[in-house]
């Protein structure tokens, strides 16, 4: 009876760590790293402006382009997100983003010549 107790004991002490260490291990976010563009005339745009938005309480600080277009998102979990760009000539658009997968890194191309005029929704 001992032996059959302490082998219980074990089991549901052992079950008992593997469930603390899943849930204390932090979720596995992606990182974004984005570029502004326009494929029409080969252009990229430094000192851009990038909102990233889940929602439209939830925004991440805003991002400037560097001199190669190049934006850096480090740690964005899975989910929907809006992305809001403004241009230093004052030009805006937005593209939609979903990250599904737990990848390291996504890379997002943001290409103004097919962008579409920003709108409310989301």
């Amino acid at each position: 009876m001992t032996t059959f107790n302490s082998r219980r004991i074990k089991a549901f002490a052992q079950a008992l760590v593997c469930a603390s260490a899943a849930l204390l291990t932090p979720a596995m976010a992606t990182e974004l790293v984005g570029r502004v563009v326009d494929n029409s005339d080969a252009r990229v745009f430094s000192g851009a402006t990038v909102q990233v938005r889940s929602n439209a309480a939830s925004r991440f600080d805003a991002l400037t382009t560097d001199d190669e277009g190049f934006f850096r998102v480090s740690s964005m979990p899975s989910g929907a997100y809006l992305l809001d760009v403004s241009l230093l000539d004052g030009r805006t658009f937005m593209a939609r983003l979903i990250i599904r997968s737990q990848r390291t890194t996504q890379f997002l191309e943001l290409d103004y010549s097919r962008a579409v005029a920003p709108d409310d929704e989301y």
